[in-house]
C-alpha cells in the first residue's frame, strides 16, 4: 500500500544522453550538455508539501532557491527516484530531486525526498 492520501499525479523524468548517429568525417562536436529527459514513471500518487525558501545575491546576481519536501507511492517494477531527475505534476510545475529514499512500516511503502526549484544566477 502507499501513500493514503494524494494531492498530485507526478510525471518521473530522468536525463538521458542523445544517441547521435554521427558521419566520420564530421566535424560536429557532441558535447555531455546534449541530453534529453526520458519518462520512467507517469501518474505517481503523491503529495508535495509547503515550501521553504533562500534568496541569495552574488556577483552574477540573485539566485533564489525553493525546496518542498515531498512524499509519493513507489515507482512500478522496482523503479527508482534518484537526484536530479525531475518531478512534474499535474499543473505543470517541474521540480529537481535534491535526495529520495524509500520507507515502510505499518503496512505503507512509499518514497520520501526533498525537490527544488531555482530561479537566477549565483
Amino acid at each position: 500500500m502507499g501513500i493514503p492520501i494524494a494531492s498530485t499525479m507526478l510525471q518521473v523524468r530522468r536525463q538521458e544522453e542523445l544517441v547521435a548517429e554521427v558521419d566520420a568525417d564530421s566535424e560536429t562536436d557532441y558535447s555531455p550538455d546534449m541530453a534529453g529527459w526520458r519518462t520512467i514513471a507517469r501518474g505517481v500518487r503523491a503529495v508535495i508539501k509547503a515550501p521553504q525558501g533562500q534568496r541569495q545575491f552574488g556577483a552574477a546576481g540573485e539566485l533564489e532557491r525553493v525546496t518542498f519536501k515531498f512524499d509519493c507511492d513507489p515507482l512500478p517494477n522496482g523503479k527508482t527516484i534518484q537526484g536530479d531527475d525531475q518531478l512534474v505534476d499535474s499543473h505543470g510545475q517541474v521540480y529537481v530531486v535534491d535526495w529520495a529514499r524509500q520507507r515502510g512500516g505499518f503496512g505503507i511503502s512509499f518514497v520520501e525526498g526533498e525537490v527544488y526549484q531555482q530561479t537566477g544566477e549565483r
